[in-house]
């Protein structure tokens, strides 16, 4: 048994022949007495429910122009023009007109005014000024951060041990570099009678008389002394000079510690027969 549908029923509407003109005949009873705005089909939404026609001076003087659209807002009819009415006799038009103040009101609100423009500028003020010293804070506290790093990379490589004063706290600037203290090359003995104290610049002046040069001990030859190259002494980040290895042995020995000056000297050689 096969399924039986329902066909849709397909009615012809009315048409209506108008043998004398173009488009309907009449006007249809739904119609009637109903507002008629011209509208173009291109104008947005709230243009053409402007019943108000309060674009309409303008549109109305681009329709009266060369390249004006009659079918836009502003070609609207009188039909919305307000129309005196007998029933208009006892209609009375609301006063929205503002009462007139007195100086003493007009002071007062001036000065209420100015108090709310000073408040304004006070706040800005404030927000301005709390805005900079939240800055201000930020930046004083980065400083201290990086002082204090500083402190404690100096205190780590030895700082405060040069400039002792009272009580064993150092005086030195925090920042000065920390000096390799080196031993004395030849020991000082408490037995020993001081002659004569020297500073470096007058050592460096010193020119003593009646000293003869330097003699070499016959027998006695130690190490050998190469060449220097001064194009180490120049030696910048466009003239680079690579490093040669040299050869030898190297000790690091005081003069006391020295055996050969230890030998030199039992054997009471290479001494002057005076004293200075």
């Amino acid at each position: 048994m096969g399924l039986q549908l329902d066909q849709p029923l397909f009615d012809l509407p009315e048409v209506f022949d108008n043998r004398s003109g173009w488009g309907p005949v009449g006007t249809l009873g739904k119609f009637q007495n109903l507002p008629y705005q011209q509208f173009n089909k291109a104008d947005k939404i709230g243009k053409v429910a402007d019943w108000i026609g309060v674009t309409q001076y303008n549109d109305r003087f681009r329709r009266d122009g060369r390249y004006g659209n009659p079918y836009t807002s502003g070609a609207v009819g009188s039909q919305y023009d307000y129309v005196h009415d007998e029933e208009d006799a006892t209609f009375q038009l609301v006063d929205t007109s503002k009462p007139q103040r007195s100086n003493m009101q007009k002071s007062g609100r001036m000065r209420q005014q100015q108090q709310f423009y000073r408040r304004l500028v006070q706040k800005e003020n404030e927000r301005r000024n709390q805005a900079n010293y939240g800055q201000n804070q930020k930046i004083k506290r980065s400083i201290a951060k990086e002082q204090q790093k500083a402190f404690k990379q100096w205190q780590r490589r030895g700082g405060g041990t040069r400039g002792r004063g009272r009580g064993g706290q150092g005086y030195g600037r925090w920042d000065q570099r920390n000096q390799k203290q080196l031993a004395a090359s030849i020991a000082v003995r408490p037995e020993w009678q001081v002659l004569e104290e020297m500073d470096f610049p007058r050592l460096a002046k010193l020119n003593l008389p009646n000293i003869d040069s330097g003699q070499d001990i016959n027998g006695h030859r130690y190490g050998q002394l190469y060449y220097y190259d001064k194009a180490f002494d120049r030696v910048t980040v466009r003239t680079e000079k690579p490093l040669q290895r040299c050869g030898g042995t190297f000790y690091n020995l005081t003069t006391t510690e020295d055996p050969i000056i230890q030998k030199l000297a039992h054997e009471m050689l290479g001494m002057s027969s005076q004293q200075i």
